[in-house]
């Protein structure tokens, strides 16, 4: 023991235990809080410091230019532990408990642990744990910051019914200073009226009022209430250091709105104009998909900030008649960019939009200089973006919508006029030009309204997809199987053919595709090439669907692969087919044998 004025430092600690010792920062002078983490790490190479008051924050980021400071918690880090592999879930139930649930995240990793972080899956926000559930049952146990809400320990219960060790270990961590009311309503097995949320669908309508940039989305969405430190936690899964988020209010032309303030020393802010394979410190489109797919967002953020960077290279190939794979991007493929389209996505699961629309792009007038010289307005990957949508022709001599925002709006949104809503919040995002009319961006956020002028119910996931047909009439049937393994390849969710007959009482074939808007020229480029087909058709189409989740049970058989599908209390299970015929084939069992037996142990097992 090492004592001092405040504290006896336990530096024998880490050799009893196996964990060090801890400074709790809270209480204590910065001059005390200097003294302790310089002296524990003297002593070990390695200290922890949490919940730092926030006036001494800056104090010791500077005293200590080596330390790891975590912002939303308050916590701070000092040397290194070697790596466990061990990974802990640390779910969050509320953004008001994120500081929380950061700390203990931080806390995790500080001690060499791999944390997956799930926030905002409390009451209102359970149906966001199928989106990271799959991460959170290859972890070795699970903390729960669930606040003062009753129900939400038994409900995550429920959700990792499929690993009762997971289950089991489950932590709460109360954040609120009711904990005898909480016992109650546990031992009561129910929640209070207010409590209960009636599920309804969340809208959100962009209005492009002056133009849209990633930032100028960002903005909006803070300024409509999204919660900066939860918006902050999740980017710094992205991209850990090197930025600062500070928004700040401007006035534009009378509007007041707010700047995100989104910084990356260095980069050149949101210009948004990248360009062909040219040029240096670029990145591809692997390299910026690693970075997506390697960090802390949930997977459906991954794959949101993916398809945005997919349909962003597409629409660049075509320009630079190049493939997708071989697009270098400039500033949209820095630091910033990547940030925006990331924030984005955090942002509609952190506000809980069901569904996004936008207005039509307004286009100004004018050329715009970029690294190859003078282009056209809109710039050409912008303009091959917007193919397809609703514009509408502005007097302004500049650029209203940057490369950035029409890539976000093209894959996440859907055209259209105002939807029929009731009007919660509503939120202005600042550019940092200046027009004769305002550079903002306006985000209305509210519940959609039936015919009836009721909330319109939900509970489901919403998203947009294109349908492309062919009829077919002079095609070997032989040649169908390679066809439609192609059109898989090149993206196609799904792929059909019904049989029709066409003039002159032909036996005809049409031939249908499934697949994201991201995926339409991919899929019609299979389509033309391995059929006899002259042209393909497509339309759009926008599809509710149920919250999905997948699970591994084990049967008799071994591990098998389960399928989930529900939403409202409502829930459908089957299991992987390919498991199902594999299981067949090596037992030398029916098919049917295999069904009856797996079956039966899907329907034991605990349902939410």
């Amino acid at each position: 023991m090492e004592p001092s004025a405040v504290a006896r430092l336990d530096h024998e600690r880490r050799d009893r235990t196996g964990l060090p010792e801890v400074l709790f920062a809270a209480g204590k002078t910065l001059e005390q809080n200097l003294a302790l983490i310089g002296a524990l790490y003297a002593r070990a190479g390695f200290a922890l410091a949490t919940r730092i008051p926030p006036e001494q924050r800056a104090a010791l980021a500077a005293a200590y230019p080596d330390a790891a400071l975590d912002p939303i918690s308050g916590s701070l880090r000092r040397g290194t532990l070697p790596r466990t592999n061990r990974r802990v879930a640390v779910v969050c139930a509320g953004t008001s408990d994120l500081p929380v649930a950061e700390e203990a995240a931080f806390t995790l990793d500080a001690l060499g642990h791999d944390a997956v972080r799930a926030t905002d899956v409390g009451v209102a926000g359970i149906h966001r744990l199928f989106d990271a559930l799959d991460d959170i049952l290859t972890c070795r146990a699970v903390i729960v910051v669930a606040g003062d809400r009753g129900a939400d320990q038994h409900r995550l219960r429920c959700r990792f019914r499929g690993d009762r060790r997971v289950a089991r270990d489950v932590d709460r961590l109360r954040t609120r200073d009711r904990r005898r009311q909480h016992r109650q309503r546990l031992r009561r097995g129910g929640t209070r009226a207010q409590d209960r949320r009636v599920d309804v669908m969340r809208v959100a309508y962009v209005e492009m009022i002056g133009g849209a940039a990633g930032d100028m989305l960002l903005g909006a969405f803070l300024d409509a209430g999204l919660d900066r430190l939860a918006l902050e936690s999740a980017l710094r899964g992205v991209v850990a250091g090197g930025w600062t988020l500070a928004p700040e209010r401007v006035v534009k032309r009378g509007i007041a709105a707010t700047y995100a303030g989104l910084v990356v020393p260095g980069e050149d802010g949101d210009e948004d104009h990248h360009h062909g394979p040219t040029g240096t410190g670029t990145r591809t489109l692997a390299d910026v998909s690693a970075i997506v797919a390697s960090s802390g967002l949930t997977p459906r953020q991954r794959e949101r900030a993916s398809d945005v960077y997919r349909r962003l290279a597409q629409a660049e190939a075509k320009v630079h008649g190049l493939s997708a794979d071989t697009i270098h991007f400039h500033e949209i493929g820095q630091i910033d960019a990547i940030l925006d389209v990331a924030g984005c996505c955090v942002a509609l699961d952190l506000l809980g939009i069901d569904e996004l629309r936008c207005s039509p792009f307004p286009i100004g007038h004018g050329s715009i200089r970029m690294q190859h010289g003078l282009y056209p307005n809109p710039p050409p990957a912008t303009a091959e973006l917007m193919r397809g949508w609703p514009t509408r022709a502005v007097d302004v001599d500049g650029e209203l919508v940057t490369t950035t925002a029409a890539a976000i709006l093209t894959t996440l949104a859907s055209p259209g006029g105002r939807p029929d809503m009731a009007v919660e919040r509503i939120g202005y995002g600042a550019g940092r030009s200046d027009f004769t009319i305002p550079n903002v961006t306006r985000v209305t956020l509210g519940t959609a309204i039936a015919a009836t002028g009721t909330p319109a119910q939900s509970g489901f996931d919403a998203d947009e997809v294109v349908v492309l047909e062919a009829n077919i009439d002079d095609m070997p049937p032989q040649h169908y199987e390679l066809a439609m393994e192609r059109l898989f390849e090149a993206g196609a969710r799904d792929v059909w053919m019904t049989p029709i007959v066409m003039k002159k009482s032909r036996p005809a074939i049409t031939l249908s595709a499934l697949a994201n808007p991201a995926d339409e020229a991919a899929v019609a480029r299979a389509m033309l090439r391995e059929t006899t087909t002259l042209g393909v058709r497509v339309r759009a189409e926008r599809r509710h669907v149920l919250h999905r989740a997948s699970a591994v049970v084990s049967t008799p058989f071994g591990p098998v692969r389960v399928k989930a599908a529900g939403s409202n209390g409502m829930l459908r299970t089957s299991a992987e087919y390919d498991d199902l015929v594999r299981i067949a084939r090596e037992r030398g069992l029916s098919l049917r044998e295999v069904v009856h037996v797996v079956d039966a142990v899907i329907a034991r097992e605990p349902r939410p």
